[in-house]
């Protein structure tokens, strides 16, 4: 290794610096780096969810989660009219219960009856615009990568 050995019984080599160089007790490798204490988004956001507001509800009032209002309100908006509304809270839910298949990504098998119906569907698009049928028409013969 080398000519002039540490003191001790110290041996420098593969992840293992001299004594002088490495770095002392509480001192960071990065000081420019993240502050200690300092929380990421989802952290924040967990935290800003969890806070309790009151609410009126009728002639009660009534203390509830930030994320229970979030849900009550998007709630009463896909309940009046809004689609997007009605939309993200079906998502939401879809999210929240994992419905679908048991791993919750919505990967599976196409069924025979499945496989059937997109053919059929295929068929009356292809039909309606016949440049369908050809997937490199209208790029000029090209094929696509």
């Amino acid at each position: 290794m080398s000519e002039n050995p540490t003191p001790g019984d110290y041996e420098v080599g593969y992840g293992k610096p001299p004594k002088h160089s490495q770095f002392k007790p509480g001192q960071s490798g990065y000081p420019k780096g993240r502050p200690k204490g300092s929380k990421n988004l989802k952290t924040d956001l967990r935290e800003e969810l969890a806070e309790r507001v009151q609410i009126k509800e009728g002639d009660r009032t009534k203390t509830i989660t930030k994320q229970r209002l979030l849900i009550k309100s998007i709630l009463a908006r896909g309940i009046k009219d809004s689609d997007a509304a009605a939309a993200r809270l079906l998502d939401l839910c879809i999210k929240a219960f994992g419905i679908g298949d048991e791993t919750g990504n919505g990967d599976r098998a196409l069924t025979a009856e499945e496989r059937e119906i997109l053919k059929s569907f295929e068929a009356r698009l292809i039909r309606k615009d016949p440049a369908a049928r050809d997937p490199d028409a209208g790029t000029g013969g090209e094929a696509r990568p």
